[in-house]
């Protein structure tokens, strides 16, 4: 199975303050399977910027590979686009956007172990739900917990 990982030469740039691109998407893509790293302008409350010393934060989201078009018009696809948001599998979470990005690197691998487990194992993701919500806790210290375990 072919693992790709996006990542862009530079992710960080710009004014977190004035410019909610400052991020540029990473991705990894593992079989028909991506997860995106995002930001969209979330911090802790909500939307960056509402409370006090608030933390510009990252969002994932998991995507399916669907060549099958009426498959994918039938999921809510486009035509153009063969990678479809899973269900239920897009999530705020504490990893701040400022992250070292071999940390939000070997994030990615720890998040697609999990997915793409749990994916295969039912019905091709109508059950990854539980754990994208349990993921959305992911923060710097989880990947440092898990490489300790290994």
């Amino acid at each position: 199975m072919s693992t790709q990982l996006h990542e862009p030469e530079n992710p960080l740039g710009g004014d977190v303050d004035g410019d909610d691109a400052f991020f540029q998407e990473m991705s990894l893509t593992r079989g028909e399977l991506r997860i995106v790293w995002e930001y969209i302008g979330e911090g802790w409350q909500g939307e960056f910027g509402e409370v006090e010393d608030d933390e510009p934060l990252l969002r994932f989201t998991v995507y399916r590979h669907v060549d099958d078009p009426a498959l994918r018009e039938e999921l809510g696809g486009s035509d153009d686009d063969p990678w479809i948001p899973v269900e239920d599998s897009s999530y705020c979470t504490r990893m701040p956007v400022m992250t070292p990005v071999a940390t939000l690197r070997r994030a990615l691998e720890l998040m697609m172990d999990r997915v793409e487990s749990d994916f295969h194992a039912d019905d091709y993701g109508c059950g990854v739900k539980r754990t994208c919500e349990e993921l959305s806790w992911f923060e710097p210290a989880s990947v440092e917990r898990a490489d300790a375990r290994a």
